[in-house]
């Protein structure tokens, strides 16, 4: 089916027009003063082609009288094919020529028919000049035609799909670009940084090492503990049995003193008990004889008794004196094995101090081990994360050259979007020179005009661009091939200035 054109508009009572009517060309031009009608025929041709209730746009008469606004529309297309839009209030209309007779049918479903034809948020070139960075970027995007193949692309850049986050779902190929890039620069910033910790790390950890591991003295230790355990294990034995000993001699001494102690006063007891028995016997016998006798036989034996007792306890006193020698003797015997066991000791100390000082060494030894293990540990570490860096850096590089090629047949060289802000060949769009950023405008609203059966641009507004770039506007939009409706404020009543291609030459 062929491309078509608006090729006659009428309006009555739209916003400030009771009847307007013109037959634009490929670039229509209205200007005039404020008020003048220009944006009354821009948004009555807009509301036409894009839906929904004309009566907003009614004009207010001044006797108080509602009016009805109307919009209608010729459309013609190659050969004889034709198209009446007629929009008033609410309704719509679409009849179509009835082969190449002067008759028209009504078309079906008129608003879904006009949808397909014509895109209702087609750019307006200075609306885009003039939006704020994040709405122009959405604009841009959805008039760039892109595919973005995704898992060709992580194949391209050697990265798995699990090393990126989440990505939106129904975002822009642009946009999926930038956030891919994102990531992967954020991922190789990481890497650096964290290659650079590990670097200084094992730098450090090499600074707190000694150049030369210590010998570790495993072997002397072990020895020395053998020796020790062994020395501290006789000297404990022989102290054990000197104070068995001496316990024991002290306690068979006073065993024998409590012996002999018990037998001598048992014998005394038993002979002096017998001898008063003796005496009493004999007392009886001589008593009636003399008492002067008893007398002296009593005081004899007084005397025996006490000579007899002094023998006993003589006896005693030696007995005391041979345990006191006992006793005396096993403590000589325990103070001797004292002394000869503080040689020991002595030896004990030396062979305990070596090991510690064994130990010591070999505690630096194993520290300084340690410290260069993990100084090699960290250069490994380093020299991974360098060489994931290098990885990243080539997935960038793939990127780059990807967007590219998947850029290279737009009609803007060197274009990307990096968070919301539009570049081209690196340079953000509001630092580009004024005819730069008007080509990029209308080559915006070209590409979303372009495809459709009614390719129409419609700009309001460009009283914003001087003359110098309201003509390279027009130009651009002539040299573009869509039809165009711009409106522009300038002195006087409404102008209305059409243009049409020029005719290629034979």
């Amino acid at each position: 089916m062929s491309e078509l054109r608006v090729v006659a508009v009428t309006i009555r009572d739209v916003l400030g027009a009771r009847e307007f009517a013109l037959q634009p060309g490929q670039i229509t031009v209205l200007e005039g003063a404020n008020g003048s009608g220009k944006s009354s025929a821009l948004q009555a041709v807009q509301a036409a082609l894009a839906g929904g209730n004309l009566a907003r746009l009614a004009r207010v008469d001044p006797s108080g009288e509602p009016t009805e606004p109307e919009v209608v529309l010729v459309l013609e297309g190659a050969g004889h094919e034709a198209y009446r839009v007629e929009r008033t209030g609410d309704r719509l209309r679409v009849r179509a020529r009835v082969g190449d007779t002067a008759g028209f049918e009504d078309v079906p479903r008129p608003q879904g028919w006009l949808a397909s034809l014509f895109d209702p948020d087609c750019a307006n070139p200075v609306r885009f000049l003039m939006a704020p960075d994040k709405e122009r970027a959405l604009m841009l995007l959805e008039a760039l035609p892109l595919r973005l193949d995704r898992p060709a692309l992580l194949a391209e850049m050697g990265v798995a799909a699990t090393e990126l986050p989440p990505l939106p779902m129904g975002i822009h190929p642009l946009e999926e670009l930038a956030l891919i890039r994102d990531a992967v620069f954020r991922a190789r910033t990481g890497v650096n940084r964290d290659a650079k910790g590990k670097a200084a790390a094992a730098e450090q950890t090499r600074r707190n090492a000694p150049a030369t591991i210590p010998e570790d003295p495993a072997e002397q230790i072990a020895l020395g503990e053998t020796t020790t355990t062994n020395l501290a294990a006789e000297i404990a034995r022989e102290d054990a049995e000197a104070d068995a000993g001496e316990a024991a001699a002290i306690q068979a001494a006073q065993a024998n003193q409590q012996l002999e102690v018990e037998r001598v006063s048992g014998e005394f007891k038993t002979w002096a008990a017998k001898r008063r028995r003796e005496h009493d016997a004999a007392a009886a016998e001589i008593r009636a004889e003399a008492e002067r006798q008893i007398a002296a036989k009593l005081a004899e034996l007084e005397r025996e008794i006490q000579v007899r007792k002094a023998a006993g306890e003589d006896g005693l006193d030696a007995t005391t004196r041979a345990a006191q020698a006992s006793v005396q003797k096993a403590r000589e015997d325990r103070i001797a094995a004292r002394l000869r066991l503080e040689s020991h000791r002595e030896t004990l100390r030396v062979g305990q101090e070596r090991l510690a000082v064994l130990r010591a060494q070999a505690e630096v030894s194993t520290k300084a081990r340690a410290l260069h293990d993990q100084a090699r540990q960290f250069d490994e570490e380093a020299t991974r994360l360098g060489a994931e860096s290098e990885r990243l850096t080539r997935a960038i590089d793939a990127l780059d050259a990807h967007r590219r090629q998947l850029t290279k047949d737009l009609p803007i060289p060197g274009l990307s979007i990096e968070e919301k802000v539009i570049r081209v060949g690196g340079i953000p769009f509001e630092h580009l020179n004024t005819a730069q950023r008007v080509d990029i405008a209308v080559q915006v609203a070209v590409l979303r005009a372009k495809g459709l059966r009614l390719p129409v641009v419609f700009v309001d507004g460009a009283e914003a661009l001087d003359r110098e770039h309201f003509d390279h506007l027009r130009r651009s939009l002539k040299e573009s091939g869509v039809q165009a409706f711009i409106g522009r404020v300038a002195e006087g009543p409404l102008n209305v200035i059409t243009e049409e291609p020029a005719e290629t030459p034979a």
